[in-house]
Order: C-alpha cells, then sequence, then structure tokens
C-alpha cells in the first residue's frame, strides 16, 4: 500500500467473521501528528466496517504503528487538557472499582510518558510501563519501584504476576489484533487479577452523529455489546462499565477471569441501518457548517482550537481553511506546528497581538469540537463578530 497504511485481512478481529464495509471514506487523512513546517503525508481510501455477526466495527485498513509514534506524534499523557482529562476520569474509576485495594503490581499498557503511574505509586509494590514511544528511554523513567518497558505490547511476553491490576488508555482502538492482545494479557494472570480498559465508544459516536471521530489511526470501534461478547468468551467476566459523554464518549471496562459467570445484557448490537442513519444527519450537519463559513467571505477568519482531529473535521468539510489566517490553541507547545497536508499554521495568542481588537470585525470557528465549551467561555469575552459552532450541541 505505501509506508504509511496497511490493509487488513477483512476479518473481524473480534470474532473471526467476515465484515462488511458500511461507509466509504476515500482519501481519508492522518490526523495526530504536527510538524514544525508544512508536510505532505499521503491519504488512504478508507471504510468503516460492520461485522454482522457481532456487531463489530472496524476500518478496511489501518496506520503502521512505526509511521504513526514517531516524534511527530503529539500525544503525550501530561501535555494536553483532553489527556489530563482522561487520565482524572480513569483514576476515579479506578478508585471506585478497587477502593482502597494494595496489588501487588500495576501494569499499563500504553504508559506515554509514565504520568498515570506516577499517580499510583502507592497502589502496589511494583509499577511496569510498556510503551514504544520510550524506547531508548528506559532508564530515564525506571528507577526501584517502576520498571519501563520501551516496546509494543504486542512483542512482549508477560510472566506470572499475581494479585496484579493491568490497565490500558485509550491503545486498543490502536491494536490489530485486540483479541490476541487480551488473550496474552490474561494467560499469565490469577483470578485475583483485575483489568481496567478504556477507549473512545462507538455508541456514543452513532448517538452524537461524530463521524469526524473516525480516523486511521483508529483501527477498531469498541461499543460495549462485542466488547462484553469478546471478554466472555475469553472465560472473562465484566464487572463495571461507563461511558464519559464529554470525551470521545470514552467506555471504560472492568473485567477479571471467571469462568463460572454468565453472559449478562449489555446496550444493543450495532447495525448497518443505524450507522447509515447516523452518517446521513452528520453529512447533513457537515454541509450546514460549510454553508455557514461560506457566508463569510469578505469578514477575517480564525479558527480556535488545534484539536489533533482536525484534519478528519476538515475533509468532512471539504475546506482546505486556506482563507483562515490560522489556528489558535492555548497550548504554547503547538505554536508554529502544522497538521499534515495543510499550511494553515498554528499559533498561540499571546503571538498574535490583542484579541479582542483582532477578532472585533472577526469570525471564530470552534475546531475543537470535543472542548468547544471552554473554548466558548474563552471566546465570549473577547466578542467575535461571530462564533461559528461545529456542531448543535455543545461538548
Amino acid at each position: 500500500m505505501n509506508e504509511y497504511y496497511k490493509k487488513t485481512d477483512g476479518q473481524c478481529k473480534l470474532c473471526g467473521n467476515h465484515v462488511e464495509p458500511v461507509i466509504s471514506l476515500p482519501a481519508l487523512p492522518p490526523t495526530d501528528i504536527m510538524f514544525d513546517r508544512p508536510t505532505y503525508i499521503p491519504s488512504i481510501d478508507q471504510d468503516l466496517c460492520l461485522c454482522h455477526t457481532c456487531g463489530h466495527v472496524q476500518l478496511s485498513s489501518f496506520i503502521i504503528p512505526e509511521a504513526l509514534y514517531s516524534k511527530n506524534y503529539y500525544l503525550r499523557t501530561s501535555q494536553g487538557i483532553g489527556s489530563q482529562k482522561t487520565n482524572f476520569e480513569f483514576l476515579n474509576f479506578i478508585d471506585m472499582v478497587s477502593g482502597d485495594q494494595k496489588f501487588k503490581n500495576i501494569i499499563e499498557v500504553g504508559c506515554n510518558d509514565c504520568y498515570l503511574l506516577e499517580q499510583m505509586r502507592d497502589r502496589a509494590e511494583n509499577l511496569i510501563g510498556i510503551d514504544p514511544i520510550l524506547r531508548g528511554h528506559e532508564d530515564e523513567y525506571s528507577d526501584s519501584q517502576l520498571t519501563v518497558i520501551g516496546d509494543y505490547i504486542e512483542n512482549i511476553k508477560l510472566g506470572g504476576y499475581p494479585h496484579s491490576l493491568v490497565i490500558s488508555s485509550h491503545v486498543l482502538e490502536h491494536i490489530e489484533e485486540p483479541r490476541k492482545m487480551l488473550e496474552d494479557l490474561l494467560e499469565p494472570m490469577d483470578e485475583n487479577s483485575l483489568f481496567i480498559f478504556q477507549f473512545p465508544g462507538f455508541d456514543t459516536l452513532l448517538q452524537d452523529h461524530r463521524f469526524d471521530q473516525v480516523f486511521n489511526i483508529h483501527l477498531h470501534y469498541f461499543s460495549l455489546f462485542p466488547f462484553q461478547t469478546l471478554l466472555y468468551n475469553l472465560g472473562c467476566e465484566v464487572l463495571e462499565w461507563q461511558v464519559d459523554p464529554h470525551y470521545f464518549g470514552t467506555l471504560t471496562v472492568a473485567f477479571r477471569k471467571n469462568q463460572s459467570h454468565v453472559l449478562q445484557p449489555g446496550l444493543p448490537p450495532i447495525t448497518r441501518d443505524r450507522i447509515l442513519k447516523s452518517f446521513g444527519i452528520f453529512l447533513g450537519e457537515m454541509q450546514d457548517l460549510s454553508n455557514t463559513i461560506n457566508s463569510y467571505p469578505d469578514e477575517k477568519k480564525f479558527c480556535y482550537g488545534a484539536g489533533l482531529q482536525f484534519p478528519a473535521l476538515a475533509y468532512h468539510l471539504h475546506n482546505d481553511f486556506s482563507s483562515f489566517e490560522c489556528i489558535l490553541d492555548d497550548d504554547l507547545a503547538k505554536n508554529g506546528m502544522f497538521f499534515p497536508n495543510y499550511s494553515i499554521p498554528i499559533k498561540h495568542p499571546s503571538t498574535i497581538g490583542d484579541l479582542k481588537t483582532l477578532f472585533k470585525d472577526a469570525v471564530v470557528l470552534i475546531s475543537a469540537a470535543n472542548f468547544s465549551k471552554p473554548i466558548l467561555n474563552r471566546l465570549i469575552p473577547l466578542n467575535p463578530k461571530r462564533i461559528i459552532l461545529p456542531y448543535n450541541t455543545l461538548i
């Protein structure tokens, strides 16, 4: 295909049955990558596919991990409001499920910069963090309690770890073979071990008509029904689950080994008709948003919010944003950066002058939909001529 993407074999990665394309997304652009200069990366003809047997949803192709997890991959746990919020909510869920329980080991798959593990030092004797982005930097993060493994979980064979807490936040959707990964993690663990995984939930995506959240780095789109069925088939029971509607509809599931349990009813399975109906509403919303933007041809225009999925929003709007001045973002680390295939720069507000003066006759589009509430609160005192919301609902 090319150096960035790989095509799947057309089989459901949860149950092994055939998947059927439901939505075609030609030339879907890369996301979650930034560069310090305008840079081109190939897009890919993509399909969103459904397994009619278990209801799992996955892409027809995915970005190769080695191409993503480079120095240009922006998402680091201690950077960004969204990542920190996710970890705060994740810790609250862990506390709710485990109480004051102390573990022999805490193992985090996808530990990023060990931000989450650092918050849990008093919860276990040993901490183990696994993440390929730390390859070559293991000694910088490891100490007598914390061991860092800079590799992909697929390449690691864990030994016996009794009474462990195994956690993973926003990793499983990237894994090519999630069933095999879970099998390998479960095999050395005992029934006293607890697993807590979180990932973007497809049920919420459908409910909110947010197909800008379908992008190449997420091979899988998990919903509760097929994931719960997978765990049942792997000899596990679901203990608790919850949905965070404010951040990618994050679905968090706690489970453990239990061969004697029965499958509990969850949310209804995903269907082709349900996907197509939601996608149709989404396309209508994108057309309305595009018409609104185009109704201000002569005004100075700004984006506010350099969300990592900005290229996906631009893709569905069929807009290269060349008529906009810049993308403003309050994260100073993004200043001067560019999304691949777009020449519009990202700028910190402090670098462009007095915003109240600049916005007096300007139109501002909130371009990070998942943070529309705090951005709107930031914009209202600045009194732009117009504020354009990306969706009718605030998130």
